[in-house]
């Protein structure tokens, strides 16, 4: 028996034996090294089995499969033991694939267990090789088929049964010749040249059908091979052309009646056939092609790849759907050579067949109406500018009604009792202070109106690069006395978008304003923290503020909280203009504020402004 243990661990087959009273009776070395188990750890076939298949469910169900193979051993009246594949949890915790032989030896139930995970994995990566091969063929856009030497269907894809109307039964195993019996002799010249190693294929090539149908094709052939290096079949990949075929021959008897109108317009003129490449172009074509694009156009060129990258994606959206029958216009804005922005109108036209409508082609007009656009911009401006005065007009309305009306009214009423001589000196007195109080309360309102409109009127400044490290470091230094009194701490990262171009006092008024609120309105039950950030979003520098502090109820106050004089926390000092500056100098500049803010929980303030500055009002 030590002999035979010996041989046996020169091989990767192991060995575990048990009494028939389920007792280990031994375990060779090459056991303990497929398993990680030593004889020791394995007190029991109990033991053994579940350690090596913990699942229960799966213990009976290979129970269930030895039986069934003796049985089905001894109804061939095989002398064979029974030897299953299944799957062993090792001692390391990782599945081995053994092929399990049980073997019934005197008064012991032996286990001969073959380590085949290698070979498995093996198996397994050419089962999955072969499946994406056939996931590749069956679902690949083009005709393709794959034939053994005998020139025999193994994998077809999904547009080669359509093209041809078949089916995988009349199909897959069959002949090529079978299926096409009317292949022109020089073809079957070709496929035997392609069996010998050679790659052959054609740009326009035609055949003739027994029904008299002629048919256009496109097609490449390759052949395959074997691992032992000879070729095992060949590789067909075609495309039927002949709709295309017979649109370009009828485009081109239509061409030469363009000609002559394409050369004396103003407007430049592409024709496309249905594969998007050019066909002709006229003269001005040509020069906005190199002015716009630094590409001259040539016959035959793929519109979709001779334009920049950024702008392809449109372009093919818009030509599919003019390939559907579809016109479609729309305005593009390109840079010229000398860095100006271009605005160019575009006209897609599908050419249809007068008889059927099929789509022959397509004609794409542009023309130059940079001059039109910019009126229009600066219409949009304009109108835009009068919009904001109108809304600016409206609040001052308000404001002169509502706010300058208590003291003026207050000092009418006053002078008017003064008038008085029955008044004693000591009214007099009284109602003297309380002039001098309502007059100071009228001059503390028209100030903040200058102030307002002072405010507003800076934003026709230069704008300038401004590092909002640098800036925000400035006011921060300005207020460093109530930043040390109320300990608050600020955390900031401009990494995403560090610099900004703007008028640099009014962002100053802009981040001093927001800085010192949320200072002010800290809550002093926690330590307040300030976080400032900035990023970009498509064409916008996002500059980002949020604190820890009072907040307000925005659902109860969120109509008021950038008005005039409007103040959401009684008990800290202030006027009610930050909020309202803030807003109005931003929007001024072409930017958006919004605020999310909860009451007790704190304020997150989000600034918006244009990168492209010519999107300002100013």
């Amino acid at each position: 028996m030590e002999f035979l243990l010996g041989l046996l661990d020169q091989t990767n087959k192991g060995i575990v034996s048990f009494h028939e009273d389920g007792r280990l009776s031994f375990a060779s070395l090459s056991f303990t090294e497929i398993t990680g188990y030593s004889a020791k750890e394995i007190e029991s076939v109990d033991v053994w089995r579940k350690l090596l298949f913990p699942d229960p469910i799966y213990r009976d169900f290979l129970s269930s499969r030895w039986d069934e193979k003796e049985r089905e051993l001894k109804s061939q009246r095989s002398f064979k033991a029974p030897t299953i594949e299944t799957r062993m949890l090792t001692k390391a915790g990782s599945f081995k694939y053994i092929n399990l032989t049980r073997i019934h030896y005197r008064e012991t139930i032996n286990y001969l267990l073959e380590d085949v995970t290698e070979q498995k994995k093996i198996e397994e990566k050419l089962i999955e090789s072969e499946n994406k091969l056939r996931l590749f063929v069956e679902n690949s856009p083009a005709a393709l088929a794959m034939l053994d030497k005998e020139l025999r269907y193994l994998i077809v894809s999904k547009r080669w049964y359509a093209d041809y109307h078949l089916t995988a039964d009349d199909v897959i195993g069959k002949k090529h010749y079978e299926i096409f019996p009317d292949i022109p002799e020089r073809w079957k010249q070709i496929h035997a040249r392609c069996l010998t190693g050679v790659v052959e294929k054609a740009e326009e090539d035609f055949f003739l059908r027994e029904n008299g149908e002629v048919v256009w094709l496109k097609w490449e052939i390759q052949p395959w091979y074997l691992s032992n290096g000879a070729v095992g079949g060949l590789i067909f990949l075609t495309e039927v052309i002949t709709k295309q075929k017979l649109a370009n021959l009828e485009l081109e008897t239509s061409e030469a009646n363009f000609r002559a109108i394409l050369e004396t317009t103003d407007t430049a003129y592409l024709l496309l056939d249905t594969e998007l490449k050019v066909k002709s172009f006229n003269h001005l074509a040509g020069i906005y092609s190199v002015a716009l694009f630094n590409h001259q156009a040539k016959i035959g060129d793929s519109l979709p790849d001779s334009v920049t990258p950024e702008r392809r994606t449109v372009i093919k959206e818009k030509l599919s759907e003019v390939l559907k029958g579809k016109p479609v216009e729309y305005v593009s804005q390109v840079q010229g050579p000398d860095g100006k922005d271009i605005w160019i109108f575009n006209r897609f036209l599908p050419i249809k067949k007068s008889t059927d409508g099929a789509i022959l082609g397509v004609m794409i007009a542009t023309r130059d109406v940079t001059s039109q656009k910019s009126e229009e911009i600066q219409r949009d401006r304009l109108i835009s500018d009068l919009i904001q005065h109108n809304k600016e007009l409206e609040q001052f309305a308000y404001i002169v009604s509502h706010n300058l009306r208590a003291p003026v009214t207050n000092i009418i009423s006053i002078i008017d009792a003064l008038s008085d001589l029955t008044l004693s000196d000591s009214d007099k007195t009284q109602f003297q202070s309380y002039l001098l109080l309502s007059a100071k309360k009228l001059d503390e309102i028209i100030g903040d109106l200058n102030f307002i409109l002072k405010s507003r009127k800076e934003h026709t400044e230069q704008r300038e690069t401004i590092d909002l490290n640098e800036i925000v470091n400035q006011i921060l230094s300005s207020l460093d006395t109530d930043i040390i009194k109320s300990k608050i701490r600020f955390e900031m990262d401009f990494s995403k978008a560090p610099v900004i171009q703007a008028i640099k006092g009014n962002l100053y008024l802009i981040l001093n304003n927001l800085i010192s609120n949320a200072i002010k309105f800290r809550d002093l039950t926690r330590e307040p923290i300030v976080k400032l950030s900035s990023w970009i979003d498509k064409n916008y520098l996002i500059l980002n503020i949020s604190d820890n502090g009072l907040g307000v109820d925005v659902e109860k106050y969120g109509d008021e909280i950038f008005g005039l004089y409007k103040r959401f926390h009684p008990a800290t000092e202030g006027k009610g203009l930050g909020l309202y500056l803030v807003k109005s100098m931003l929007e001024a500049m072409g930017g958006r504020i919004n605020l999310r803010s909860k009451a007790n929980q704190g304020t997150e303030i989000t600034l918006r402004f244009p990168l492209n500055t010519e999107t300002y009002s100013a």
